[in-house]
Parts: C-alpha cells; sequence; structure tokens
C-alpha cells in the first residue's frame, strides 16, 4: 500500500511539473467560523420572510450562510 501512495505522490509530483504548478494542497479558511445554529435560526428567518413557502431550504441555507459570512468579515 505504501508504494501504491509513493506512486501516486510522484504522479502528481511529476504532472504539476510538466504543467509549472506547484504540488500544493488546496485549504480553505473561513476567517471567522459561523455557528450551525445562527445559520439555522437566520435560514428560518429567511423562510418565515418569503412567507413559510416550502422548497427552498438549500436556498435559505446558503443565503444566509452568506450573509453571516459577510457580516462577520465587515
Amino acid at each position: 500500500m505504501a508504494k501504491t501512495i509513493e506512486k501516486a505522490k510522484s504522479a502528481s509530483a511529476e504532472t504539476a511539473a510538466r504543467s509549472g504548478q506547484k504540488n500544493e494542497p488546496h485549504v480553505i479558511v473561513h476567517a471567522s467560523p459561523v455557528r450551525y445554529e445562527t445559520i439555522c435560526q437566520r435560514a428560518y428567518d429567511l423562510y418565515v420572510q418569503r412567507g413559510c413557502v416550502h422548497g427552498f431550504h438549500v436556498e435559505d441555507w446558503l443565503e444566509a450562510e452568506k450573509q453571516l459570512v459577510d457580516e462577520s468579515v465587515s
């Protein structure tokens, strides 16, 4: 198994070298993590503002997340 991992790393490094890219991991860092409960409450508030219309839970969640992250950054 170790040989398989080493081969994969080697192949990945070789591909990156050929394309001129550095072989670095991609990391997403949030400056201020927003708590799950806070997002839930904001998403619920958006649902109520919409008139309690069902079927928009994903949009409400994403919008709540965006609003709270934007507030925490500014």
